[in-house]
Parts: structure tokens; sequence; C-alpha cells
């Protein structure tokens, strides 16, 4: 279900909604804060679960946590920056074929190969995945390892940038 903005004061009505139980994802329109499920989680299966009956009135207020980002720039076997390799960021505790389910963003750089993955939530750490996009890389997380259970977990910051990693 879809809120109604309530101009000037940050409130959401749900007026229409239907009688049951209901999960709460917060998605803000920025890179400056993480989506998150209602309270601080990246899944469903973590998330407060609201009963709503007939006529009822829930006040709920969210507290975003500022995102998170990692710098990183992906270089090829010789040494120089990929510029079209993909980067995707993902939760550590994820299996890695559910690496996209999982908000995050780019955000442009100018520099060759380097990329800037934000929007990531504070309160996980996550693994790195490069893959060639339209070059000819093969997948591979970061410290060169194809193996995701092998690859390094990367704690973030809220509201910081760590890296530069290579």
């Amino acid at each position: 279900a879809w809120g109604c903005y309530i101009e000037g004061n940050g409130s959401w009505d749900f007026a229409a909604l239907q009688p049951g139980d209901y999960f709460i994802k917060a998605r803000p329109n920025t890179i400056d804060f993480a989506d998150e499920y209602v309270p601080d989680s990246l899944t469903q299966e973590g998330a407060q679960r609201f009963s709503v009956g007939a006529g009822d009135t829930v006040d709920v207020v969210i507290e975003l946590d500022r995102s998170a980002m990692i710098d990183v720039t992906v270089n090829g076997p010789d040494g120089n920056p990929v510029d079209y390799a993909e980067v995707i960021a993902y939760p550590s505790f994820a299996p890695y074929s559910a690496r996209i389910d999982y908000p995050w963003c780019w955000i442009a750089t100018e520099e060759p190969g380097r990329r800037v993955i934000g929007c990531l939530h504070p309160a996980f750490d996550y693994k790195l995945l490069a893959s060639g996009g339209w070059s000819d890389l093969d997948n591979e997380f970061y410290q060169d390892t194809v193996s995701p259970s092998a690859a390094q977990v990367i704690d973030v910051i809220e509201g910081g940038t760590v890296g530069p990693f290579v």
C-alpha cells in the first residue's frame, strides 16, 4: 500500500488501508538516508508487524539512519582502472543470490574505474562484487576471490564513507 504525504509536517496518511497486518518500509528520496523496514531492518523478517483494525489509527515515528558509502576503484588484470565494471554492495548476512534485493545506489564520479556506492544502511556490513558490465572481467569479490564465503566483509559507518578500496 502507498500512503499520501501530508505536506509540511513529514506525516503520511494511509486512510484507505484495509484492516490487517502490515510492515512499514521507509524509502527516502535522497542518498542521505538509508532505506529500511521499521525498525532498523533491511528485511521484512526483521521488521515489526503492525496490526490495524477497522477505524484504527496507529501512530508510528520513524527515525532514519544516515546512509553509509563505500568508495571503490575497479582495476583489471593489467592494474588499470576499468571504466565499465559494475560493482554491487550487498549485506554480508545475505546469500550471494539475494545481493540485488537490497537497496544501494551509485554516486557518479569522474575518475576512471571509481564507484562510490551509497544508500547503504549503517547497521550492517557489506561485501563487494565486481562484474564485467561492458568489460571482460569475471565476477570477483573484493580482495581477488570468487568465493562469496571468502569475500572480505567491509564495515561501514553512519553518515560516512569508507575506502578507497582498490
